[in-house]
């Protein structure tokens, strides 16, 4: 009877693992499919959201009559052998004009290989080529843009990639984050030669600020108007958002802008 007895305690020790494994096992699936309705959800809004930003820079290439306008956003990839992070940028979104898409060649690129002009956008000065814009629209608010001319470039891959792609002058503006971090840019490709003159500035280049104010919203998640064309949604907090991440950055003469 003892024996009886200890097989049966076995039985009974043995009976509550396995229900109790399977208990387990049951829990995680049930977690599983609950957690996977709210995956499909992030990834709807985030299909949302780059369609959003898909149509204002397409109103934006409209309005400026440039070739493109390109969202650029910053990310980590590995890690080299000295442990520091690769970090790199990709042409997130793309509106074209009148010239040829070129996003699919824009993906993973280190940062390193396009300074120093990259370095302008974390508040680096005195760059050949690239020169920090007060441009102040129609109702005297001022913007920051970063202008690059091909032809007054030192030689690197930035110059090596406008003559490849036919832009003759890059309008930048930076992209942050609600804690004020640098996160991107929005630049604008112009073609004609006329914008290979650094005197030369396209009279409603301030549009682009705009355009970039409400991308970065979306990036942000703060619930931004609906897209608008013709400089319609205009930034109040932009110009502070931009000195805080050029900090430090030589800036020179306002330039009179207007929709032209």
């Amino acid at each position: 009877m003892a024996g009886t007895s200890i097989y049966s305690d076995i039985a009974k020790y043995l009976g509550f693992g396995i229900g109790a494994g399977i208990a387990s096992v049951v829990a995680v699936y049930i977690r599983r499919l609950l957690a996977r309705p709210k995956k499909m959800d992030v990834l709807q809004e985030s299909v949302r959201m780059y369609q959003q930003i898909q149509k204002r820079l397409e109103f934006g290439c409209h309005d400026l009559r440039c070739g493109r306008v390109h969202l650029y956003e910053f990310h980590n990839g590995e890690r080299f052998l000295s442990a520091n992070q690769m970090f790199k940028l990709s042409c997130t979104a793309e509106a074209v004009q009148n010239a040829s898409g070129i996003r699919d060649v824009l993906q993973c690129h280190l940062v390193s290989i396009y300074l120093p002009e990259v370095g302008v956008l974390f508040g680096d000065t005195e760059v050949p080529g690239v020169r920090v814009l007060q441009v102040k629209d129609p109702d005297g608010r001022t913007h920051e843009v970063h202008q690059v001319v091909e032809d007054v470039l030192n030689e690197g891959k930035l110059k090596t990639s406008m003559l490849t792609y036919g832009a003759t002058a890059m309008y930048n503006v930076p992209v942050i984050d609600a804690s004020g971090f640098l996160i991107g840019f929005l630049s604008a490709h112009f073609m004609d030669e006329k914008w290979s003159d650094p005197a030369n500035v396209p009279g409603d280049i301030y549009l682009l600020a705009h355009v970039a104010y409400n991308v970065q919203s979306d990036l942000r998640g703060d619930g931004t108007p609906p897209v608008l064309s013709n400089g319609d949604a205009h930034s109040r907090r932009v110009t502070g958002a931009y000195r805080r991440i050029t900090k430090g950055t030589r800036l020179l003469d306002p330039i009179d802008g207007g929709v032209g």
